[in-house]
Order: structure tokens, then sequence, then C-alpha cells
């Protein structure tokens, strides 16, 4: 419903007046508008998606250690028979840069964090030990695994030693007080 012309102030008859040659001019304005508002949401939509697929595959490709298109962390990935399992250097220098990075473990830490998976394990990560569900460097048990948000049992190196290294944080705050835990009672 239109406003008479005469209830309007001079400024708003003037811009009614530019409205009308507006709309004149340019015949379906309004849904030339709403179909520029849909675009504008659509760009919006792609963009935050682009930017998550982003930021998912770079947090996946840090844990990502099984053949091209494989799902990180997918059990049936990371459970296979191993072709060959990495060499102890390159998961030493992985579970020491990422404890330096992410908890600041770095001397007597790192050396307390070393001793304990060399005991633990030998730095194997497809260790697994015949009496219990115990698997990996850090020998997670099945419910230590499920708790930390890892498939029992993969072999990815990455994923268990972000796990491994959140456990030990968490249970008893650093390596040293982990390895001192380990030398009296046998375990962790």
């Amino acid at each position: 419903m239109a406003i008479p012309e005469e209830v309007l102030t001079p400024f708003e008859r003037v811009r009614a007046y530019q409205a009308r040659v507006q709309q004149d001019q340019m015949p379906g304005l309004a849904s030339y508008q709403s179909r520029l508002d849909a675009l504008r949401q659509q760009y919006i939509e792609n963009k935050a998606q682009e930017e998550a697929d982003k930021l998912l595959s770079q947090y996946t490709s840090l844990f990502d250690t099984g053949p091209p298109g494989a799902l990180a962390g997918s059990i049936s990935a990371q459970t296979k028979a191993p072709s060959s399992k990495p060499p102890v250097g390159a998961v030493q220098r992985f579970v020491a840069d990422y404890a330096a990075r992410k908890y600041g473990w770095t001397g007597s830490e790192w050396d307390a964090l070393r001793e304990l998976i060399q005991r633990e394990s030998g730095w194997n990560p497809y260790a697994r030990n015949p009496r219990s569900t115990a698997f990996g460097l850090f020998q997670f048990l099945k419910a230590t695994a499920r708790n930390y948000g890892i498939p029992w049992g993969t072999t990815n190196y990455k994923l268990q030693t972000d796990a491994g290294l959140r456990y030990i944080r968490d249970r008893y705050g650093t390596p040293s007080k982990a390895l001192a835990f380990w030398l009296r009672n046998r375990w962790y």
C-alpha cells in the first residue's frame, strides 16, 4: 500500500521519485537484489566451507601416514600389517619435536620421555603386548586409547604421540614423573 504523496515530506517525495525512476529504468530490480543477496550468502558459505576444509586438511595431514587417499585415523588404514615400519630415528625426531613444540619438554624431560618409550615399546609403533591389549609406542590399553580418541591398535605413530603425550601430561604432569612411576611399578 503506497503512502499518498501529500503526506510525505519533500525529502521523502524526492526519495520516492528516485525509487520509481530507478525501478522504471531497471525492471526486476527487486529480483536482481534478492539474487545478489543469495549469491553473496552462497559466496560466504563457500568461503567458510573452504576455510574449514583447509583447516581440517592441515590437521589431518599431521596425523596421516596411511596410503594416499586413506582416511587419517581410520582403523582400516592404520591397523593393516605394515610393509615396513618407520625408522626409529624418524619416530624419535617426530616425538622430540612434537613434545618440545606442544609441551616444552626438552632436556631432562626429553631424556625421561625417551627412556620411557624405550622401556615400553623400544620405539616400535607396531609393538603389541601379548598378555594385554597394550599397543604402540606408549603401550596404550584399549580403554586408554578410546579415552584419548585414537583407534585401538593404530600403527600411526603421530596419532600415538599426540595421545601419549596428552596422557602423560594429564596423569603425571611431566615425563620425568611418569618415568619415576614406571621405575617404581614397571608400568605407568
